[in-house]
């Protein structure tokens, strides 16, 4: 699979054999050939919540898409309480149903964002004057130690939800979303605030809590220099 920034996919994506312009309805995935899909879309912000885009995009033949920056720190901004955990669903729920509407198929890109559960940046490159400007704050890093229980339930729950297992599933969910991307461009500190290590203990972790959701067809992978 091959992902695009918005642009670039409006002319490349034309070349796509499936270029139709009809969108899908099926409960079914569509098996789709073309390769070609659309990133940088935020399902999160305000911009991308219009049908508009989709549609849009369907157009072209594309049938990928990429969710960046699906943020543990935006689903759920506040702690558990009573042991109960308070994620909100609603802007990504709409956006899946929205893409699925139209025949896409979804890749998540995970990102856990600023956060209560953020641990201590422990990767600060010098950069000359340049680091003076940058303050890493809202790069990514591994949670802190009390905090991973709760990281790995945020992953098992999203998993859950998109699994279209007849279980705890997403309203509307047309089929499921098989593909995850951890992190994005984790090489740069702007992204991750981490050592290597901290990474491979994260995708241990990550690992961990979508396994016990996680349908034997999915495929989760990683964007850092561990490939």
């Amino acid at each position: 699979m091959r992902l695009l920034s918005v642009p670039i996919a409006l002319l490349v994506a034309m070349a796509c054999a499936h270029g139709s312009g009809s969108s899908a309805s099926a409960e079914k995935a569509p098996d789709w050939n073309c390769r070609f899909g659309i990133d940088y879309v935020f399902p999160l912000l305000p911009p991308f919540e219009q049908e508009l885009w989709p549609r849009l995009y369907a157009r072209t033949g594309a049938r990928w898409v990429n969710f960046a920056e699906v943020s543990w720190a935006r689903i759920e901004p506040k702690p558990p309480k009573d042991g109960r955990h308070q994620y909100r669903w609603e802007k990504l729920d709409r956006a899946v149903r929205l893409w699925q509407r139209h025949g896409f198929q979804i890749v998540m890109s995970l990102r856990l964002g600023r956060g209560w559960f953020a641990g201590p940046i422990r990767y600060r490159p010098d950069l000359g004057g340049l680091s003076r400007l940058l303050t890493f704050r809202g790069s990514d890093r591994l949670p802190a130690q009390e905090h991973l229980k709760h990281y790995e339930a945020w992953i098992a729950a999203l998993v859950e939800r998109y699994d279209h297992d007849g279980r705890d599933d997403a309203p509307g969910l047309r089929y499921p979303v098989l593909h995850y991307q951890l992190g994005n461009e984790y090489g740069n500190p702007v992204f991750w605030t981490g050592t290597l290590e901290d990474y491979g203990r994260l995708l241990k972790v990550t690992r961990g809590g979508g396994t016990k959701s996680l349908s034997p067809r999915s495929d989760h992978r990683s964007r850092a220099p561990l490939e």
